[in-house]
């Protein structure tokens, strides 16, 4: 994201995935939705940029919440590219530090590529996706979800409709409790080497960290007071991670 101005000084890259697919068009927040979350999220912190992700037919919807983000808050939001296909989309997607989305395409992704995800619900069931201990789950208000259903009656009669029933406090609250979180994975003696100033610098900016380590390592970290957690693995093997424990 370098071309769009974000380099150093930015703690953070938030990626906002606003799109998904046409089969259930509640799950994707409105353009004031977004507007509301995003000015939020800025809000809590200067350091952080805000990136919106999305494929084709999102750009017009990416103009409009970026126009509506900056008139609220004067602060500017990345539009990262939606035209260029599958690839380019993961690409944006790999460069975030953290991904919210609906459940969609955005959502999968992430999840796919290892990234912490603040995932929320509107006519979809959260217990059917695993964020696998990576991520948050957030199930809209609305007492009908999951409903499934492909037209909401409730836009026929101008209610509040699922998606404007999130809790933005606790989206918000979310995607920082991720951001304080790191994990750190060591392999070789130099990577334990190395993990050990990198931990320390992270500490001092306040970060809960988790390692994980080879197999016999983990009583060393523990040691040194600074990881929450420390994972051993076996390396080598296609059962290593299934196969992690907690030290």
């Amino acid at each position: 994201f370098t071309a769009f101005g974000i380099g150093k000084g930015h703690r953070a890259i938030i990626g906002i995935n606003t799109g998904c697919a046409a089969t259930l068009p509640a799950k994707k927040l409105s353009v004031a939705g977004h507007v509301e979350l995003i000015s939020r999220l800025l809000a809590e912190s200067n350091g952080i940029s805000i990136v919106l992700l999305g494929g084709r037919g999102d750009a017009a919807r990416n103009f409009e919440i970026t126009c509506g983000v900056f008139k609220r808050t004067g602060k500017a939001v990345i539009e990262s590219p939606t035209e260029g296909g599958l690839r380019d989309g993961l690409v944006s997607v790999a460069a975030c530090d953290v991904v919210i989305s609906g459940d969609s395409l955005g959502m999968h992704m992430a999840i796919a590529m290892g990234l912490p995800v603040v995932a929320w619900f509107g006519p979809s069931c959260a217990h059917e996706i695993d964020l696998y201990d990576r991520g948050v789950a957030i199930q809209t208000k609305a007492t009908c979800s999951p409903c499934w259903k492909r037209h909401c009656p409730k836009q026929d009669t101008k209610e509040t409709m699922c998606y404007d029933q999130i809790d933005w406090t606790e989206m918000v609250n979310a995607v920082y409790a991720l951001l304080s979180e790191a994990i750190l994975q060591t392999a070789f003696l130099g990577d334990t080497l190395l993990s050990v100033p990198l931990a320390q610098a992270l500490r001092a900016e306040g970060h809960e960290l988790t390692l994980v380590c080879r197999r016999g390592l983990g009583s060393f970290f523990l040691g040194l007071g600074l990881f929450k957690d420390v994972i051993e693995v076996e390396k080598g093997g296609t059962e290593s991670y299934r196969t992690a424990r907690l030290k």
